[in-house]
């Protein structure tokens, strides 16, 4: 045999260990868990619940938006709450159907490997996204403080 055909199998069997015991470590977590998820999926479903959570509070989605900014915050508050609602439904797909099965947690284990990079790529996008708002906010809520508008008596009530 090669010694390059050697080192390339070995190499491929012990990458199929170290998936696999992550795969293993995964499920057993996923098993032990209350939510029948991983840490990482958990963590990715907070931080997608608290972009819906925000954008419900900020009240974009049903609000007339009237200015070209408002226009474009909406737009922007929009495509978060899309790439959340993503992450969430992502998170449901590698959450395991019953919480104590080995066999589900293998499965859920599995699924989460498989799904690593989307969510990943996911959580940046969404990264992205809620730096976008954050730097129109900033900007709308510094030019709006420079300059006010005549505040009516209707306004105050």
């Amino acid at each position: 045999m090669d010694p390059f055909m050697a080192i390339g199998i070995v190499s491929a069997i012990v990458t199929f260990l170290d998936v696999g015991v992550k795969v293993v470590k995964g499920a057993i977590e996923i098993r032990d868990s209350a939510s029948s998820s991983t840490l990482e999926s958990r963590s990715a479903a907070k931080v997608a619940q608290e972009m819906n959570d925000f954008v419900d509070r900020f009240g974009i989605q049903h609000q007339a938006a009237v200015t070209t900014q408002e226009k474009s915050l909406c737009v922007l508050a929009k495509e978060c709450s899309a790439i959340a609602y993503d992450i969430t439904e992502l998170t449901r797909k590698t959450t395991a159907a019953e919480p104590k099965s080995w066999t589900s947690s293998l499965r859920a284990s599995l699924k989460t490997k498989k799904y690593e990079g989307e969510r990943r790529r996911l959580l940046g996008k969404l990264s992205d996204c809620r730096s976008q708002l954050d730097l129109q906010l900033s900007y709308w809520t510094r030019f709006v403080s420079q300059c006010p508008r005549p505040v009516s008596k209707a306004t105050i009530l």
